[in-house]
Order: C-alpha cells, then sequence, then structure tokens
C-alpha cells in the first residue's frame, strides 16, 4: 500500500467502552478538525482517528495536543496513541502472529503509547499461554486470545504490565485503519462504521 506522508492515527484509549469516557465521533472530528488536521475519518465508535497534519507538525505534539483538547472541551482525561501511516505499515507487514490467528476480532495489536514501552512485556514472552499466544516486536505486541480477553488472563497481564501505556485494536479493525491511512484522499466527516 501506498503510504501518504503526515497521515496520521491517533487511537483515544477507553472511549466508549462501558459507561465512562462516552464520546460521539462526531464531536471527535470536529475536536481533531478544530485541532489544525484536515481530511478527518473515525473508525467504529471506540476511538480511533486517521488525519492529516500539516506540513511541519512534530509527530511527538500531536498526542499532547488531542490529550489537551479532549480534556478541555469535553472534560474527558484519556490517553492518546500516535501513529504513523510508515509505522503501520510496518506494523501490519511484521504480524507474526497472522498466520495463528483464524479469527481476525480475537488478535489484538497491542501499540505503546510511548517509545521502549513495550520492554515491559518481554517477561510475559517466555510463558505458556496455550492456546493464547504472545509476541512482541520493536513496534507492536501482538496478543491471540482464541478464547476471547478474558479467558487466560494473557489480556489482563499484559495491560497490568504495560498501564496506560499500551492500547489496542483487533486485527479487523487494524486493517481498515491502514487502508484508510493509506487512502488519496479521505473526505472530511467521513465515518466508517464497519
Amino acid at each position: 500500500m501506498v503510504v501518504k506522508p503526515n497521515r496520521y492515527l491517533a487511537l483515544l484509549m477507553g472511549v466508549n467502552v462501558g459507561s465512562g469516557h462516552r464520546l460521539a465521533m462526531a464531536d471527535l472530528r470536529a475536536l481533531v478538525e478544530g485541532c489544525g488536521f484536515r481530511g478527518v475519518v473515525t473508525v467504529l465508535a471506540s476511538g480511533n482517528v486517521v488525519f492529516t497534519a500539516p506540513a511541519g507538525t512534530e509527530r511527538e505534539t500531536i498526542a499532547p495536543t488531542l490529550e489537551a483538547a479532549l480534556a478541555k472541551s469535553h472534560k474527558l482525561r484519556v490517553r492518546v496513541t500516535v501513529v504513523s501511516a510508515a509505522e503501520l505499515a510496518a506494523i501490519v507487514d511484521e504480524a507474526p502472529l497472522a498466520g495463528v490467528a483464524n479469527n481476525s476480532s480475537r488478535l489484538l495489536v497491542g501499540f505503546a503509547r510511548v517509545p521502549g514501552a513495550l520492554a515491559r512485556l518481554e517477561p510475559l514472552t517466555g510463558r505458556d499461554w496455550s492456546p493464547a499466544a504472545l509476541a512482541v516486536t520493536s513496534r507492536a505486541a501482538w496478543l491471540w486470545c482464541p478464547n476471547g480477553v478474558l479467558a487466560d488472563g494473557l489480556f489482563a497481564a499484559a495491560g497490568n504490565a504495560m498501564g496506560a501505556d499500551l492500547t489496542t485494536r483487533n486485527w479487523r479493525t487494524v486493517l481498515k485503519l491502514q487502508e484508510l491511512m493509506a487512502a488519496a484522499k479521505a473526505k472530511p466527516g467521513q465515518e466508517k462504521t464497519r
């Protein structure tokens, strides 16, 4: 897939999960546009937003900008993880557990909020999680949870090790996000619901 420069993905942690951190995706799109980003598209209602940053925007400034805007306008204190189009393409290309997983909704990709944080998962890689599996690369963590996230303890163990520095999306969603990031021109206000 073609990687578009200045195209980014923001993953909001814990939005619209349970009763807390409720946020309409139309509001999220408006907020991201209000921060100066364009071509804003949301995917599902779980806080996935793809956008184009103005030339010269430093990636490191995007998450704090969005977190501050969410806190100010919606009183939401949520963590935001930002991934560039090139980073997402590399993550999709490596996919160490894609050949093992037979259900794309139960293969989770974990994105680290801060560089180097995935090292905290290394001690978990030596454990036998069967039938579940864990793989950690330099860019992402891969959690195969064939019986669901609550069944084997892998998801909980990864969450305990990483805390708010890890947010996950299932493989199906990751592929949809990559497709949107590679799109030549997203239509402002467009929302994907699949």
